[in-house]
């Protein structure tokens, strides 16, 4: 079994094949269609260039998440959540040991305390900001669960609001291929469950305050050149028959 991550990321072979106008040139282009995040004056919200040291950028980007799932269930705001010194200590801890589950045995990491608690903050509202303004009455759905497939375990996503399926990216660089891929592999595996309808994707990048947002159809159309049903039929077909005809695996 896999992770929808190592799927996005590995593969190779096959993601030629499936999405064979997925080029250098064709990601560019998409990246360059993002829209900016904006503060409620207007200005581009975008987190400061973190010149120290980085190891913990992936503890930060779970806090932030965390504050802002914290708030969505709650029907707080970001700052109600953060002037809770219990809670907002409650959540830095708890994200502190998924993170140090995801990193395993790994050493790149600080063991003491949570410094960056602005940084985390910042990507916190930056999400209030991004979805209070996209809602349009409806509720954000935090980690909706995706049924396995195949060689692809049950998994979760970031956040579905609803026909739009987020995939949030806390770092600091432009989109890639592999975060639009791992957001298809998402709806092929709803394509195969029936879960949800989802009609857009959208990878969010709250730490440089970038929203890049597709309708599935027309992204389906620019990388495979097929409709959206034929290219997550592909998808989950290889992900259902793989340990068929890869037994070893």
């Amino acid at each position: 079994m896999i992770t929808e991550r190592k799927f996005a990321e590995q593969f190779s072979g096959f993601w030629s094949q499936c999405l064979p106008f997925m080029t250098p040139q064709v990601v560019t282009a998409l990246n360059q269609k993002g829209a900016v995040i904006r503060d409620l004056h207007g200005a581009p919200m975008r987190l400061a260039q973190n010149t120290g040291d980085n190891t913990d950028n992936d503890l930060v980007a779970e806090v932030g998440f965390a504050v802002f799932a914290a708030a969505c269930s709650g029907g707080l705001t970001v700052e109600a959540v953060a002037d809770n010194d219990m809670a907002l200590g409650s959540l830095v801890e708890e994200a502190s040991q998924r993170i140090r589950v995801l990193r395993e045995t790994k050493e790149n990491g600080s063991k003491g305390p949570f410094k960056n608690l602005y940084d985390a903050l910042f990507i916190a509202t930056c999400l209030e900001l991004h979805f209070s303004r996209s809602a349009g009455g409806r509720e954000v759905m935090i980690h909706p669960p995706f049924r396995g497939c195949g060689l692809m375990n049950s998994c979760f996503g970031d956040i579905l609001q609803g026909t739009s399926l987020y995939e949030v990216k806390c770092v600091d660089r432009n989109l890639r291929g592999s975060d639009l891929r791992q957001v298809l592999t998402y709806c092929a595996l709803n394509y195969q469950s029936h879960q949800y309808e989802i009609n857009t994707v959208c990878v969010l990048n709250p730490r440089r305050g970038m929203s890049y947002k597709y309708d599935l159809e027309d992204l389906s159309l620019s990388l495979s050149g097929t409709n959206t049903f034929e290219l997550l039929h592909r998808i989950g077909d290889f992900l259902m028959n793989y340990e068929t005809l890869h037994p070893s695996v």
